[in-house]
Parts: C-alpha cells; structure tokens; sequence
C-alpha cells in the first residue's frame, strides 16, 4: 500500500509543476521555444517560491504544522484551479499549450536516449540506497517536526525544546517543513519521502537543467540527446567521488545544499543563455534564499550572477579582439 502511495506521489509532482508552469512560460515575455522542462523548471521554481512564502510566515506567527500543511492544500488547489482555467480560457495559452504538445509528440531515438539516461540513473540510486550519514540532519529535522508538530524551537537531533536561536534571518531554510508537509498530507513516512519520491523530481529538475544548456547549445536533436548521455554518465561515474555534485543527486538528492547547487545555481546561467524573463531570476533567488537561508543564499546568487556577467564580458571582449586582430 505505501509503494501505490509513493508512486501517486512521484506522479503528482511529477505532472502538477507543468500547470502553473506553462502558464508561466505563456505569459512570461517574448514567445520563445519551449520545452517540457522549461515547463517543469518554471512550475517547480513557482511552486518552492509560493511556499516559501507561506512557510516563512507561518513560521514568523507561530502556527504549527498542522496550519501549514492545510494552507499548503488549498494554496497547491487553488494555484492548479486557477492555472487550468487560465491556460484553458487565454487565447495566448490555449496555443501555447498545442505547440509544446506538438513539439513533444514524437521524441525518436533521441527521445529514447534521454529516457534510458533518466532511468539509468534513477535505478541505481534505487536499487542499491545508501546509509545515512551523522552529518545530515534533514531526516532528523523531518521526523523531529512530524513529533512535535511545531515548526521552530526544537533541536533538530534530540527533539528537545530550546530557544530560537540567532533572529529570524537564519530560520529561513525551510525545506525540511515541505518534507514534512508532503509526509502529512500523503500518510508516507519520511524515510518513504526523502528516500523514494524526492530523488526521481530532483533528478527530474537536475535533467531539465541539463536541456536548458543543451537547447541553448545546440539545434539538431541528436546533439541534446547526447549531452543528456553524457551527463548520465557523468553521474554514475561520479557516484564513487564523495561530496561532489553527482555523489548528492545520487544519495542525498534530500538535502538543501545539493538542490542548491544542482538545480537552483546552473539556472542563473542557463537563463541567461535561453534569455528568460526578469521573473524567472526573480524566482530564482526567492528560491536561494529558501534554500540556503538568508544571508547565504543572498551572498551566493550575488556572486554567481557577478560571475555570469563578468565571463559574458569577457567574452564580448575576446570577440571584439578578434574582430579587429582579424581586420
């Protein structure tokens, strides 16, 4: 009964994010090409702004979670009512929607390369899961809200009341109150949510980024199948270096910093390469900062956007060299 469970879940948040997403991406400026992962990218940036904001003020006014995870309900119900009726009803979103089904109707070879490279990667982590380590307390911080019911003001390992510590800008990384959200709301365990639903959306998103560079790269399909090859390969080879990017969407895909650093910082970069909305960086850094806290998450989105734009200056300046080398 818990798997039928857990794959209703990975269903949901697998296809609820593609809803507010594309009317996201139908609204959002310039018509561009677009993509199901730009979809889901845009939904799932949408939807960790969203309760972002909604955790941060529960926890400001002190409700418990029993508070969040009904308003978390009727804020998801009434986003997807509302995004279903809008991308129905707008001319604009109406044909939206038939170009990006049209686009992805016959994925190919291609297609299938992308597929096997997801799935490869999903069952390894799958079929042979690692232990946790002492060093990660989301689990902990999980089942610790799940028993006390209280979204602040216990100690993550022991579960004791202490003080809020430090002020409020350091109580901001709240994905542990999602977790324990999702754990509510479904009847899963923990273990069931951050072991078996979490790894497949954040590799999902991690797979997503990936096309947001291979798109901005390359146009012929079988070029982006490839760097998805790659990147699976990547991984899966990366399983054995401890600590680096693909050893945390293998085992920890669950912690704050590895969404952070897999997911939510290559975007800076990928946007600026597909020419997104202003929005869209918005989202970006709202959901930094949920993720990493306030000061860090700040300071880290500064930096990496200085970044972007200093290498595009760069190479603005080596073209415009070559230019007159060449003359």
């Amino acid at each position: 009964m818990e798997m039928i469970k857990v794959l209703i879940l990975i269903c949901i948040m697998m296809i609820y994010p593609l809803f507010p997403g594309a009317l996201f991406c139908a609204v959002s400026g310039k018509k561009r090409k677009s993509s199901l992962g730009r979809v889901f990218l845009s939904g799932e940036l949408l939807g960790g702004a969203m309760f972002a904001a909604l955790s941060f003020i529960c926890v400001r006014k002190g409700a418990d979670l029993a508070f969040l995870s009904k308003a978390a309900l009727f804020m998801w119900g009434a986003v997807l009512i509302i995004s279903i009726a809008l991308l129905a009803v707008l001319k604009k979103c109406r044909e939206f929607v038939r170009e990006l089904i049209k686009s992805s109707k016959k994925p190919g070879i291609p297609g299938l390369v992308i597929a096997l490279a997801f799935v490869s990667v999903a069952i390894l982590y799958v079929v042979r899961p690692f232990p946790m380590e002492s060093g990660y307390v989301t689990p902990e911080q999980v089942v610790t809200v799940l028993d006390t019911g209280a979204l602040r003001g216990f100690d993550a390992l022991s579960g004791q009341a202490q003080p809020a510590a430090g002020n409020w800008k350091d109580q901001i990384n709240n994905l542990p109150l999602f977790y324990a959200c999702l754990c509510q709301l479904s009847g899963l365990s923990p273990m069931a949510v951050l072991f078996n639903v979490v790894p497949f959306v954040v590799l999902s998103a991690a797979f997503c980024v990936i096309s947001l560079f291979a798109n901005a790269f390359f146009e012929e399909e079988k070029k982006r199948a490839t760097v998805f090859a790659v990147f699976a390969l990547i991984t899966l080879c990366g399983n054995s270096a401890y600590m680096n990017t693909s050893y945390g969407l293998l085992h920890y895909p669950y912690e704050p910093m590895t969404v952070f650093s897999s997911i939510v910082l290559p975007l800076v970069l990928g946007y600026v390469l597909t020419r997104e909305h202003v929005i869209s960086f918005l989202l970006v850094a709202i959901n930094g900062v949920f993720l990493a806290g306030v000061y860090r998450g700040l300071a880290v989105m500064a930096i990496s956007v200085f970044a972007v734009i200093l290498a595009i200056l760069l190479v603005f300046a080596v073209e415009r060299r070559g230019k007159s080398w060449m003359s």
